[in-house]
């Protein structure tokens, strides 16, 4: 009998953390909902396209010990060609989205 109520309870407890896991996690938003927001034409959605494509592609190339110091430097002209496409609007708009990403990170609180 006490051997039956302890594997109920195990049970028990093992649904509770299960239902607790299944909890809606947060969206993996990824560049996909930052390009909506910015509300990119059709030109400059390819024109972006074009950009994640060629740097991802020199980005492929990097050594893992390139990637740190190349890594960045690439990072930067990345954006720098981002910006050149955007609108002023639109390059506030993402430099605002980029900073709530950035404070969304390890340990901080997500804004609402």
């Amino acid at each position: 009998m006490k051997k039956l109520i302890m594997i109920a309870a195990a049970a028990m407890l093992a649904l509770n953390v299960a239902a607790e896991d299944k909890k809606e996690a947060p969206k993996k938003g990824g560049r996909g909902n930052i390009l909506k927001e910015l509300g990119l034409s059709k030109e400059q959605a390819a024109k972006m396209r074009e950009i994640n494509a060629e740097f991802g592609a020199k980005a492929k190339e990097l050594s893992k010990e390139d990637r740190r110091t190349k890594g960045r430097e690439l990072a930067k002209s990345r954006q720098e060609a981002i910006a050149k496409i955007l609108t002023e609007e639109q390059q506030a708009k993402l430099k605002e989205l980029m900073a709530k990403r950035r404070g969304a990170g390890k340990g901080k609180k997500k804004p609402e």
